[in-house]
């Protein structure tokens, strides 16, 4: 094996540590030494080739550099630490080309080979996470990609688009899941239990035009949410002055423990009025059961 050969692995790791735009905050994707030449004894210039992302502009970067080094350098272990260091040996010579991802730049991007154009799109939109941007606002498992992508780019987009669309398709079905768990006590006297999906054991007397399963406790800790609750409270006194049963609601409401005074069961509510109720909550979610018994999900 000839001394250059040799010296091949040490060139390519000293490519891959040093020869990119790390001090600008680059993204390294590949490189290597794609020669080695002996210039006078024991000196030698290693011409270089690294592919790095520019995360701020969308962009690929081709840096060809050419550096002399002695064997000794090339055999350090060292890698940069900030913004002041600089690379063993002598720096001689750079050009850099760009190649920018999601513009109408076919012809420049053919030349970018094809695993690293998939390996640059796959690195952005997994650091920027901006895939959500492809995205409409009519149906929000819906995209749509802009004309005159790279072929390679558009294949890579279509497909990471599709797999962020069946996550949200499976989140949104967790959630609504979820949602539709009740199983709650009322505190009337005596007591009886409102599960979604079977029949209350309660009397006509009391349901009146029917019943509403509400929770008007906070969601979260916004002023928002906490001035609706205050809202909600004063409403829920409104409605006992005019002489409908309130009763307290525990256990799981839409997915979640709820004990609380503002988790209640108003009776002698047409479905109407319920759903109205509904819309003064942070929630927006709760129950009515009407004459047949049968809990109903009502939604805002």
């Amino acid at each position: 094996m000839s001394k250059v050969d040799e010296l091949k692995p040490l060139a390519d790791r000293f490519a891959v540590t040093w020869c990119y735009d790390w001090a600008g905050g680059r993204q390294f994707l590949d490189g290597q030494a794609d020669s080695i030449e002996e210039i006078d004894s024991a000196l030698y210039e290693v011409k270089t080739s690294t592919w790095a992302l520019n995360l701020e502009d969308a962009e690929l970067e081709l840096s060809k550099e050419v550096h002399r080094l002695t064997e000794d350098e090339l055999g350090e272990d060292s890698e940069p630490m900030g913004m002041g260091d600089s690379a063993p040996g002598e720096y001689v010579d750079f050009e850099q080309s760009h190649y920018p991802l999601f513009e109408e730049t076919m012809s420049l991007l053919d030349e970018v080979p094809e695993s690293i154009l998939e390996e640059a799109v796959e690195t952005y939109f997994d650091t920027k996470g901006y895939i959500s941007d492809y995205f409409t606002e009519e149906d929000p498992f819906e995209f749509v990609l802009p004309d005159g992508l790279h072929p390679t780019v558009k294949a890579l987009l279509e497909r990471l688009c599709a797999e962020e669309a069946q996550k949200l398709r499976d989140e949104d079905a967790a959630h609504e899941l979820e949602i539709r768990l009740f199983d709650l006590i009322i505190e009337t006297d005596p007591p009886f239990r409102v599960k979604l999906g079977q029949k209350v054991e309660c009397s006509q007397e009391m349901l009146g035009k029917g019943i509403a399963l509400l929770n008007g406790m906070p969601q979260d800790r916004s002023a928002g949410a906490h001035g609706r609750a205050s809202i909600f409270k004063r409403w829920i006194e409104s409605t006992k002055s005019s002489g409908h049963l309130v009763a307290l609601a525990k256990g799981v409401f839409a997915g979640k423990e709820v004990d609380g005074v503002l988790a209640i069961a108003v009776f002698d509510l047409s479905l109407q009025e319920s759903e109205k109720a509904i819309k003064s909550t942070s929630n927006g979610i709760g129950l009515f059961i009407g004459e047949d018994l049968m809990p109903q999900f009502i939604r805002s």
